[in-house]
């Protein structure tokens, strides 16, 4: 990447204090699926709003120093979410085996040997959503990447934009994780007419809560904006990228909660096909084309980004309409 020397100083330092938080975060995103399985969804978020208030004050101290602690600037960042990842993962390691029914599974005293057919079957719907995931999470890091040819500028922009996109899709992100286990019950009870509801029901949540999460951003655009930057260029840009980030809204709010609701049904395979043809068949592509052979330049990435996640969505959504059509052929 054709950084400056002093951001790339910082990055640099950035992502070796992150390396030692990546076996928490591993471990803690595995007991949080644990919890929220069991419907101890309460007991997840109160521990992850915690590690969100102590990664905040962490901020605080290591990027502009305390009491025997040299001020770190921008590598702090990462030695905070670091040391808060692991208070947390020892939390939740302490409720693992203290909240009922956990604790009547005696996992410390009644240790068994992996099953495999267990582990298969894990695997089998695991690696699917994991290959998934990644198609969907490392596009957006990849063109991170792309953009730092147009400058410092354009990357911290282009940054602050996704960062803002990220936090309205916790909406849809929740809704989907939402629908994986209503549906996923009523599924293995085979009431087929219970799914199809609650598939709905989260369907039109999703949307109804983006069309608010879009009006909001679009009339408190330009204070959205200032929160990332006091500089005028950035935040020119900032602004034109968080314009697309409304289209992003609407994209996500179709296709999230569906992919949910697949994963309820146990159509994982389905969603990993879509998933790599259009973010990376489509998506990189196009929007290289969009920002090399067009006006737009950065932006036709996200252009791309768009497009992509309207096929994407469309693409969701007709294969649930196969499912509900097949059921209802077979009642």
């Amino acid at each position: 990447m054709a950084l400056e020397p002093q951001v790339r100083y910082v990055a640099e330092g950035f992502l070796e204090a992150l390396g030692f938080g990546v076996l928490p975060w591993f471990l803690m995103a595995t007991l949080r699926n644990v919890f929220d399985s069991h419907g101890k969804t309460h007991v997840s978020m109160c521990l992850l709003v915690f590690n969100m208030a102590l990664t905040t004050l962490l901020f605080r101290l290591f990027i502009f120093g305390g009491p025997g602690i040299e001020p770190m600037g921008g590598i702090g960042t990462g030695y905070a979410q670091t040391t808060a990842s692991w208070v947390t993962l020892l939390l939740f390691s302490i409720l693992l085996f203290r909240l009922k029914p956990f604790k009547d599974y005696h996992l410390a005293t009644r240790f068994q040997l992996p099953r495999w057919i267990f582990l298969l079957e894990q695997l089998r719907l695991g690696l699917p959503m994991a290959a998934a995931i990644f198609c969907e999470t490392s596009l957006f890091s990849i063109v991170a990447l792309l953009m730092s040819e147009y400058g410092t500028v354009f990357l911290a922009a282009n940054q602050a934009a996704i960062s803002y996109s990220t936090f309205t899709y916790t909406i849809p992100w929740s809704i989907s994780l939402t629908a994986t286990i209503v549906v996923g019950y009523e599924v293995g009870a085979r009431h087929a007419k219970a799914a199809r509801q609650y598939a709905l029901l989260c369907q039109v949540t999703a949307l109804s809560l983006a069309c608010f999460s879009a009006l909001a951003t679009y009339l408190f655009l330009d204070p959205i904006a200032s929160l990332f930057t006091t500089d005028a260029e950035t935040f020119t840009h900032i602004r034109v990228f968080l314009i697309y980030a409304l289209c992003f809204c609407f994209c996500d709010a179709l296709g999230t909660p569906v992919q949910g609701i697949l994963r309820g049904y146990k159509d994982v395979k389905s969603i990993t096909y879509i998933a790599f043809i259009t973010y990376w068949v489509i998506s990189l592509p196009l929007g290289y084309m969009l920002s090399h052979m067009t006006h737009l330049g950065a932006y036709g990435y996200w252009l791309g980004f768009i497009i992509s996640l309207a096929i994407a969505a469309a693409s969701y959504n007709l294969r649930l309409w196969s499912h509900t059509a097949r059921q209802s052929i077979c009642q």
